[in-house]
């Protein structure tokens, strides 16, 4: 089975996603990231079904900039992504992907807004047979 969702925004990283209480030094989430998480689940993943067994997942970051790209760290955007998948029972748990391939592409806007016009996230979940050819494709590339 092959499922596909683009939405038009990028995943804020782990770093932002998680503050520390000064007083007990214990760690949370932060609302930045909790209202990414649950846009997604409503709005964007709400239409997916969910994959039992072994996941490969095809993740596209396009990230706008205007005139120098601001480099991201491409797993800590992937983690917050993973965590939606599973808390929105697409996936069990995100120890289940055993295949990623992840891209970030950058695309120039004149201004601030037109390049954060052009920001996206596009996922693609294999399970099953698609997920066997998918691996094997890659075999033959590396």
């Amino acid at each position: 089975m092959i499922q596909k969702v683009s939405f038009p925004i990028l995943p804020p990283s782990v770093n932002k996603a998680y503050s520390y209480n000064r007083y007990t030094g214990r760690k949370f989430k932060n609302s930045e990231s909790d209202d990414f998480q649950l846009l997604l689940r409503l709005k964007y993943l709400r239409g997916l079904e969910y994959m039992s067994g072994q996941i490969g997942v095809h993740i596209v970051f396009t990230q706008g900039y205007v005139e120098i790209p601001k480099p991201r760290d491409i797993d800590n955007m992937k983690k917050l992504l993973y965590d939606a998948l599973t808390q929105s029972r697409i996936i069990k748990d995100d120890k289940y992907i055993i295949f990623d391939i992840t891209e970030k592409v950058y695309v120039q806007g004149k201004t601030l807004k037109e390049a954060q016009n052009k920001e996206k996230t596009e996922i693609t979940l294999y399970n099953g047979e698609d997920l066997d050819n998918l691996i094997e494709k890659a075999k033959k590339i590396i």
